[in-house]
């Protein structure tokens, strides 16, 4: 548990964590109230709070009604429920820290989190790990004087049953001191790093703390109390394959705050090698296994299998099929902001945007109150007389609340940047929904741009673009994806006449951008074919056409509208059989393993035997 609650301990804008200051000089007593005076009810059965004016005595504070009662000697907050002070007047930016003291204790758990937000501008947790009374103490640093600004509202948080309060006291004293908030460093190279955090008003001195954790969870010192004068300070001789974190706290001659936000050492990366990859077996009945080397500075590797398949006949065809799931960072809270850079990890070389943002697994377009677009790479969009379908999973999101109502742009540009009239489609959905957008003037080098003003975020989800396609055409698919840590996967594929496989891998890490952690990947490295199906290329538009499958351990079947001579070569080029072949089907005992190349007439084929 202790472990668990280390990992979600976050810190907001100006959240402060739990004070060991030792100040005693005078203060300034702000708001506070004694609960005792609720008698009725008992912890084991609190008397709950039906209407608001059943919390009398207690002039400016308000509760939850339904989630807040009376615990026989203390008020008792149910999971949803909280206690919020009125407006706070007498706060001034230069009189110190505000100290927010609460006496309280956990129902039915040994371990949980007390959370303060205050006012609109900051939330902040304390870890409290006791099943007894006990007091915390939040420390805040007021940025304005305004009473609006300034109000403290105490809830439990991932407390199931809730917690009990006896009181609380907010105060403002000059020696109450504030615990630094630090920064995510951007300079880490693996074995050194500068760490900084913002100054506190009255400290004259920080202490830093720098360590790791072993596999009990318990903290392994690298640095303790060491004294720094400013708001930084670089701390050399890391070893590399280690994960550290930082903390630091303010002092003066009165006192010391206590720990900042924690924050994680992340090696600061520009970039990610790509993966080389090759196919290191497959069998007959599909079980292949790629490898790869190592790539530096990766944590894992995404694996992506295309399904290529010939079509037999005239069809729908997927043209561009994309997921975003190589873009790993961020959520709807926190969106990663991402460049024409970050899209050199998509299954297609040649986006392109503006304005743009990702969540894991989903990119985003971000207007800002102009225009935001993303651009796909030129698209051979030329048959059909130009008529192309879109199927695109979108969603309108701001600051996590899904919106409707948002217009969605989508337009062709052709190989001369002329752009098409939009077609515009209205988000309806809350949440990620399917939206069919139907576009013509397709050109044999086109490119599809999707475009916003809006004022909420547009995030795609799944794209895919089609078009009717003659007999011939590859048709690609995603047939499987996946991640591992390890540098090589195992897989399988199902073999079938025109139909073949094609494997690539992106590397995936960590760095640090904007001042926060995010993810980072490679461009995806060259696709290697996974052999043991017909050439793709065995289709045609004529029905005449040779066609060459694998048909059984060793068997290879011709079919072929005349006469044909059929050689059969290994993989380093060497004849190993040929046989003149009349019109029909013949199937070939082949006394070979691995790859060959069969050649019947004008038409190839790799075969994995």
């Amino acid at each position: 548990m202790k472990k668990l609650l280390r990992s979600i301990y976050v810190v907001a804008a100006l959240a402060l964590c739990l004070s060991a200051s030792t100040a005693t000089a005078a203060e300034t007593v702000l708001a506070e109230a004694d609960f005792s005076t609720l008698t009725k009810g008992s912890e084991d059965t609190p008397e709950m709070f039906k209407y608001s004016f059943d919390f009398t005595g207690f002039t400016g504070w308000s509760i939850v009604t339904g989630k807040t009662g009376q615990a026989g000697g203390s008020l008792y907050l149910a999971d949803g429920g909280s206690i919020k002070s009125g407006y706070l007047s007498g706060v001034t930016t230069n009189g110190g820290a505000i100290k927010v003291s609460a006496v309280i204790k956990l129902r039915n758990a040994s371990a949980g989190i007390v959370q303060l937000a205050w006012g609109y501008s900051s939330t902040q947790q304390i870890i409290v790990e006791s099943s007894d009374w006990e007091t915390v103490e939040f420390f805040v640093q007021p940025t304005s004087a305004s009473s609006y600004s300034n109000q403290a509202i105490i809830s439990p948080m991932w407390l199931a049953d809730g917690l009990f309060v006896k009181s609380i006291k907010i105060a403002q004293s000059p020696d109450f001191l504030a615990a630094p908030t630090a920064n995510q460093p951007t300079n880490a190279d693996g074995t050194s790093f500068t760490a900084t955090w913002k100054a506190v008003t009255g400290a004259t001195k920080y202490f830093i703390d720098v360590y790791s954790y072993n596999a009990a969870g318990d903290k392994v010192m690298f640095i303790e109390n060491q004294e720094c004068a400013a708001t930084s300070c670089k701390v050399e001789g890391l070893d590399a394959t280690t994960t550290y974190y930082f903390v630091v706290r303010a002092a003066n001659e009165t006192g010391v705050s206590g720990n900042s936000n924690e924050i994680e050492i992340v090696k600061y990366i520009s970039k990610l090698d790509a993966p080389a990859v090759k196919i290191a077996s497959c069998d007959e009945d599909g079980n292949f296994t790629a490898s790869w080397e190592s790539v530096a500075d990766a944590d894992s590797y995404t694996v992506t299998v295309f399904k290529e398949e010939a079509l037999t006949e005239a069809g729908e065809a997927n043209v561009l099929v994309e997921n975003f799931n190589a873009l790993t960072s961020g959520s709807f809270t926190d969106v990663q902001y991402i460049y024409d850079r970050h899209l050199e990890v998509l299954n297609e070389p040649g986006w392109s945007g503006y304005n743009m943002a990702c969540v894991a697994g989903a990119i985003g377009i971000t207007p800002y109150g102009g225009e935001g677009y993303l651009i796909t790479p030129a698209l051979d969009l030329s048959d059909d007389e130009g008529k192309i379908s879109i199927i695109i999973n979108m969603a309108s999101n701001n600051l996590g609340s899904f919106k409707t109502g948002d217009i969605v742009s989508f337009s062709t540009i052709d190989a001369n940047d002329n752009e098409s009239s939009p077609v515009n489609v209205t988000i309806d959905q809350l949440g990620f929904a399917d939206y069919t957008v139907n576009l013509t003037g397709g050109t044999a080098a086109t490119k599809i741009k999707i475009s916003s003003d809006s004022n909420n975020k547009i995030f795609i989800d799944d794209f895919a673009v089609k078009q009717m396609k003659p007999a011939g055409f590859v048709n690609s698919t995603t047939y499987l994806q996946d991640n591992t840590e390890a540098t090589s996967y195992t897989g399988k594929v199902e073999f079938a006449q025109s139909v073949q496989y094609k494997l690539v891998v992106v590397a995936e890490g960590r760095t640090v951008s904007g001042g926060q952690i995010s993810g980072i990947s490679s461009a995806a490295s060259e696709a290697v074919t996974i052999s043991g199906t017909s050439g793709i290329g065995n289709v045609a538009d004529s029905a005449e056409a040779v066609t060459i499958a694998k048909t059984g351990r060793g068997v290879i079947t011709v079919s072929t509208p005349a006469a044909v001579t059929v050689e059969i070569y290994d993989i380093a080029g060497r004849l190993i059989a040929a046989a003149p072949l009349a019109e029909g089907t013949t199937s070939l005992s082949v006394d070979a393993t691995g790859i060959v190349i069969v050649k019947a007439g004008t038409t190839t084929a790799k075969i994995a035997l």
